[in-house]
């Protein structure tokens, strides 16, 4: 069993570390403000965006935030133009999120708002970041 697991982990390794290295690819020299290589995108609050979910790695740019899972070729790209707001934690019902999740409300390409949460970055380091270098996003 040890040695099932060991593989397990050195694949899930290989697997981060080559999303990484595909990540700082595809941006081909975009100035990277930060990086979270563990990020764990836990949903965009619709059904059928599940082929984004799960661990990746999540970068904040001068064009925006940009998402890649490890396990699948898919990209999440939130130009800044569409971030509407950023927060650390819920404000609505009785359950409030991890002070560890950061969560983006952004306009989709179809003009509908939509919200990305993750968890597994410094939620109130990249807020201000965020903020610092759009200044027109409110802090919730």
């Amino acid at each position: 069993m040890a040695p099932a697991l060991y593989l397990m982990r050195a694949l899930r390794r290989n697997a981060e570390k080559a999303a990484l290295y595909e990540v700082l690819t595809l941006l081909h020299g975009i100035p990277v403000l930060l990086s979270a290589p563990k990020a764990r995108l836990r949903g965009l609050r619709r059904d059928w965006d599940g082929q984004w979910r799960g661990v990746g790695v999540l970068v904040l740019t001068e064009d925006g935030l940009y998402f890649r899972p490890s396990q699948r070729p898919v990209d999440l790209r939130i130009p800044w133009e569409r971030i509407i707001t950023v927060e650390g934690k819920s404000e609505s019902g009785r359950r409030k999120l991890h002070a560890n999740r950061l969560r983006v409300h952004y306009r989709g390409v179809d003009n509908t708002v939509r919200v990305a949460s993750w968890s597994g970055v410094d939620a109130q380091k990249w807020i201000e970041v965020i903020r610092s270098f759009t200044g027109s996003i409110r802090n919730e």
